[in-house]
């Protein structure tokens, strides 16, 4: 079994945020267009008010439905993150510092030097570590 399982790109922190705060505000975006669809259509013609008030339930419903999948779409994504930074781990410094698998070089070739970064901003620090380009 391969340390990383897809070449995907992981989502950043602030991007998950972003999607967090979108999918809080849809519902209260659509209300206003459902608001403004049924003051307009309700002046041409009174019984598409009812069609509209319809319409924004299955909306809101669909809303919801996508939400869900987003948030576990996310979870998904953090815990493949957090298994594959475990692995690397392990892979580097399985029982210590001098008793690597692999050496960091194959993920610096692999990955580039953004591995360097995600190690250092998602492990917490253990002891003496020296990583040096």
């Amino acid at each position: 079994m391969g340390l990383v399982r897809d070449s995907s790109p992981p989502a950043r922190a602030g991007e998950s945020r972003e999607l967090e705060t979108l999918l809080h505000q849809a519902p209260e975006r659509l209300n206003a267009l459902a608001d403004a669809l049924s003051s307009a259509l309700g002046a041409l013609d009174p019984n598409l008010v009812g069609a509209v008030a319809r319409s924004r339930a299955r909306w809101l419903g669909e809303l919801d439905r996508l939400r869900i999948k987003t948030l576990a779409a996310l979870a998904r994504h953090q815990a493949d993150t957090v298994a594959q930074l475990r692995r690397l781990r392990h892979a580097l410094a399985p029982g210590g510092p001098q008793e690597r698998r692999l050496g960091g070089i194959h993920y610096l070739v692999r990955y580039g030097p953004v591995v360097l970064d995600r190690l250092l901003a998602e492990l917490p620090p253990t002891g003496h570590q020296v990583i040096a380009l």
